[in-house]
């Protein structure tokens, strides 16, 4: 992988990535349709699926590169998925 492919794809992991916490974090907050619920998770698992991805091709140096940028983001995209479930999905 080149460097522009690199940056190209770590910019747009990194967009989605935000859209996606805004989304996640309306969800919480607001009543939210269960099917969009639905469709939030599996967002969250396909950007962090991309995360991954575009890690394990990455050399070291730009591993660092991702783990500074981006870590933070999918750890909260965790947090967010589980808090969407527990609201959600484990309703009594």
């Amino acid at each position: 992988m080149t460097i522009d492919e690199f940056q190209d794809r770590s910019v747009k992991l990194g967009q989605g990535l935000q859209r996606l916490l805004d989304d996640m974090y309306a969800a919480i907050d607001e009543d939210t349709p269960l099917d969009e619920v639905h469709k939030l998770l599996e967002r969250a698992n396909h950007k962090i699926k991309q995360f991954e991805n575009l890690y394990s091709e990455s050399s070291e140096v730009w591993q660092q590169n991702l783990r500074k940028g981006y870590l933070e983001l999918i750890e909260e995209a965790q947090g967010f998925k589980k808090q969407l479930k527990e609201k959600y999905l484990e309703k009594k």
